[in-house]
């Protein structure tokens, strides 16, 4: 993955300066994202920025709303992305199964 470079155009939401690919997909520049969209009180366990699956959160938005890829397969390419970002399997698990879970019940955009 080429690094990541944003522009923080409020809190919680992060512009694409500069384009990059992770898990066979390329975010264009412009692009614009939320980060992890983790409840504060689990901010402990995975803060919407800053972390090593930020860049993985970025590509699930793009997949999701520029690929128009369906939840379950951009959860599936979020698994890969939280894998080459070394997230340990424990926490990538969890986080996998919550975005499952948050789109199921309609709580993600």
């Amino acid at each position: 993955m080429t690094q990541l470079v944003l522009a923080m155009m409020r809190p919680h939401r992060w512009r694409v300066v500069v384009p990059f690919e992770m898990a066979g997909i390329f975010v264009s520049a412009g692009f614009v994202s939320d980060g992890a969209s983790v409840p504060r009180w689990l901010w402990w366990f995975e803060p919407p920025a800053g972390s090593k699956a930020f860049a993985a959160a970025i590509v699930h938005d793009f997949a999701m709303r520029k690929r128009k890829m369906s939840p379950k397969d951009a959860a599936a390419v979020f698994d890969k992305a939280l894998t080459i970002a070394d997230v340990k399997p424990i926490k990538r698990r969890l986080m996998v199964l919550a975005v499952r879970y948050l789109y199921r019940f309609g709580r993600v955009n």
